[in-house]
C-alpha cells in the first residue's frame, strides 16, 4: 500500500505544477532532438565512408594504371608531333653552305684572264698583219704556178714529149710525192691522187727521156734565163737541183721512171723537200 501511495503522490505532484511539467517537456524534447540528429548524421554518413573507402581501394590501382597508362600514349602523341616540325629545319642548313659556293668566286677570277690573252694575241694588228701574209702567199703562190705552167708549156713546145698518163706505182719512191692514203686508195679509173705540200703544179712525165738529157732542156728553157741551177743533193730516187734568181727560188726534182726504158719526173717544190718547213 504504500509504494503505491507514494508513486500517485509524485505523479499528482508532476502534473500539479506547471513549471515542472515544462521543464520535464523541454527535457524530454531537448533529448529527442539530438538523438534523432545523431541518428540521422550518422546513418547517412557511413555507407558512404565505407562506399568511398571500398572504391578507392579497388579502385586506386585501376585508377593509377589507368592514369599512366592514359598519359602515356598523351605523352607519345605529343611527342610525335614534335619531332614532325623538326624535321623541315633540318635541311635548311644543309643548303645555307650550298649557296654561297665557292667555285662561282673562283670562276670569274680565272675567266678574264683567257679572254686577255686572246685580246692580246687576237689585236688588229696581228690580224691585219695574218690577212697580210695569207694574201702575200697566196699571190707568191699563184706567181709560183703561173712560172712552173710557162715552164711545162715551152718544154712541150720544145718537142720534150710530155705526157700525163702515169701512175705512183711508176715512181721509186711515191711516198716521196703523195700522200700515203691515196696511194693505198689510188684507182687508174679516175687517177686522182692527194700530192704533197710543197709541189707546184703537179709532176710531169717525159717519155724516152732520162733525167741527165732532161736536164739541159730545161735550163734552155727563156722562163729560167739568168737563173743559176746548183745541185743540192738527191731526193725521192733522183737529182734535186735549186735554180736562183735574186730571191726567186725554185727547187728542180728529177726521178728516174720506176719501169725498165727511159723517161723522167719533172717535179717542182716551193721549199727543199730534203729540209721541208717544221
Amino acid at each position: 500500500m504504500l509504494p503505491q501511495l507514494n508513486s500517485s503522490s509524485s505523479y499528482w505532484r508532476f502534473f500539479n505544477n506547471p513549471l515542472l511539467l515544462l521543464s520535464a517537456l523541454l527535457h524530454i524534447g531537448l533529448l529527442a532532438i539530438p538523438i534523432a540528429s545523431d541518428q540521422q548524421t550518422k546513418l547517412p554518413e557511413d555507407p558512404k565512408t565505407d562506399a568511398l573507402t571500398k572504391t578507392v581501394s579497388l579502385n586506386k590501382p585501376q585508377k593509377a594504371g589507368n592514369s599512366k597508362s592514359r598519359s602515356k600514349p598523351k605523352q607519345k602523341v605529343k611527342t610525335k608531333p614534335r619531332t614532325t616540325p623538326r624535321v623541315p629545319p633540318r635541311p635548311s642548313p644543309a643548303y645555307q653552305p650550298v649557296r654561297p659556293s665557292p667555285v662561282a668566286s673562283q670562276s670569274p677570277v680565272v675567266s678574264p684572264s683567257p679572254p686577255e690573252q686572246k685580246s692580246a694575241n687576237n689585236s688588229p694588228d696581228t690580224d691585219a698583219n695574218e690577212k697580210d701574209s695569207s694574201e702575200q702567199d697566196s699571190k707568191f703562190a699563184e706567181l709560183q704556178n703561173q712560172f712552173v705552167t710557162q715552164v711545162f708549156e715551152e718544154l712541150t713546145a720544145s718537142g720534150g714529149n710530155e705526157s700525163f698518163g702515169t701512175a705512183p706505182s711508176d715512181f721509186p719512191q711515191p711516198e716521196a710525192f703523195f700522200t700515203p692514203a691515196s696511194i693505198a686508195a689510188y684507182n687508174p679509173a679516175d687517177g686522182a691522187i692527194d700530192l704533197l705540200p710543197g709541189i707546184i703544179n703537179a709532176p710531169r712525165y717525159h717519155e724516152r727521156v732520162s733525167p741527165a738529157d732532161l736536164y739541159p732542156i730545161v735550163q734552155s728553157i727563156s722562163a729560167f734565163q739568168g737563173f743559176q741551177f746548183e745541185q743540192i743533193g738527191e731526193y725521192g730516187g733522183g737529182p734535186l737541183y735549186a735554180a736562183k734568181k735574186g730571191k726567186s727560188v725554185y727547187y728542180i726534182n728529177l726521178v728516174k721512171v720506176a719501169r725498165l726504158g727511159k723517161g723522167s719526173f719533172l717535179v717542182f717544190w716551193e721549199w727543199n723537200p730534203l729540209k721541208p718547213p717544221a
